[in-house]
């Protein structure tokens, strides 16, 4: 059972040495951010930058697998999908010292022919 449920705008944080709330501590917590999205068909990045473990899923299967202790590092994953709804679940662990999580997505033009 969760410790903590709230709706987050975005995910877009930097905590440095605390945690999302009060009622976590500063080290080793998780978080998972659930969101259905609706998109249009075509390719989309998205941008990741954590400090310590993440996970991106795109209806249920995994975009992203960086599980580990890391210092702030930023990672890009294209996905390809068709027009509609699509459950995007993030997952994230912080070990020790800071803590920060960026996630977005945006679609990627193609060239006119």
């Amino acid at each position: 059972m969760p410790t903590l449920v709230r709706e987050d705008a975005a995910i877009d944080f930097d905590w440095n040495q605390g945690s999302p709330d009060p009622s976590l501590p500063a080290d080793n917590f998780s978080v998972r951010w659930t969101r259905t999205l609706t998109l249009a068909a075509g390719t989309y990045r998205f941008t990741v930058t954590s400090d310590d473990g993440v996970r991106v899923y795109i209806n249920g299967q995994i975009i992203l697998d960086a599980w580990r202790d890391q210092a702030p590092t930023t990672y890009n994953v294209n996905v390809q999908v068709p027009t509609g709804n699509h459950a995007i679940q993030v997952d994230y662990y912080q070990g020790i010292g800071d803590a920060s999580l960026s996630v977005s997505w945006n679609p990627l033009l193609t060239p006119s022919s």
